[in-house]
Parts: structure tokens; sequence; C-alpha cells
């Protein structure tokens, strides 16, 4: 079964940087499965909690407005966009750059220079989202 973690659709919970490293907490996190192309082809959707770990992060401060439901987001690797989703699971290495819109229009975009939802991180990561259902 392939997976898809849809930005839009899900919610924040809360955002925290310490060290450079930036989490985002989801206390609901859309995730389609399907046998084909998760967010395109037909299959099932569940909400959980989820994780994505940012290393490195490069963000001047976290601003107020960064919680609640998303109305699209981006994350672009090494200049390639992942549009209002990523895969599941997902790590990867380089150049980064992300941008959430949230539906009360409050933004929040930063940088990291060398994403993660982080090696260190995987294996939660995976196991929150094989669990399935609302965690």
């Amino acid at each position: 079964m392939n997976r898809w973690a849809e930005f839009h659709d899900s919610a924040i919970s809360h955002v925290t940087e310490s060290f450079g490293v930036l989490h985002m907490s989801f206390d609901h996190a859309y995730i389609h499965s399907s046998l084909g192309r998760p967010g395109i082809d037909d299959g099932e959707g569940h909400s959980q909690s989820a994780e994505l770990t940012f290393e490195d992060a490069v963000c001047e401060g976290i601003p107020s407005g960064c919680t609640g439901e998303l109305s699209d987001g981006t994350i672009w690797v090494n200049g390639v966009p992942h549009t209002n989703g990523l895969p599941v699971p997902f790590h990867c290495e380089g150049n980064i750059k992300a941008e959430f819109i949230f539906c009360t229009a409050a933004a929040c975009d930063f940088q990291r220079v060398p994403l993660a939802v982080p090696a260190s991180n995987d294996a939660r990561w995976v196991n929150r989202l094989a669990q399935g259902g609302a965690a």
C-alpha cells in the first residue's frame, strides 16, 4: 500500500524550534492510502497524529499563527517542489525550503541547508503512520 500525507485537510497543533531543530506536530494529519498513486488514485484516507522534523532549520522565530488547519503547503528539496504533501515514509537531505499556509491566512516558512522526517526518528514516524486510524 502506498501512502501520502496531505497538508490540506491536516492540522498542526504546535511548532517548536530548539537548537536548530524544528518540530511540526500534527494532531490531525490526513493520510491517503492507495494501491496506485496515493493522493491521486482511488484509495482510503484516515486521520492521525504525526510529526515532521527539520534538522538545521533556519527560521526567524515562529509566528504565533502557525497552528491550526492548513490550506496548503510546499516543501522544496534541492529546488524540486513537493506540493500539498509528502510520501510516507519520507526522508531527504539537501537544500530544503518549506512554506505552510494556514486557513487563517497565517504563513510559516523556513529553510534548511542540508529534512527530515529525520533518520533518527524515521522508525517512530513510520510506526505512527503504520498504526492506521486516529492516534
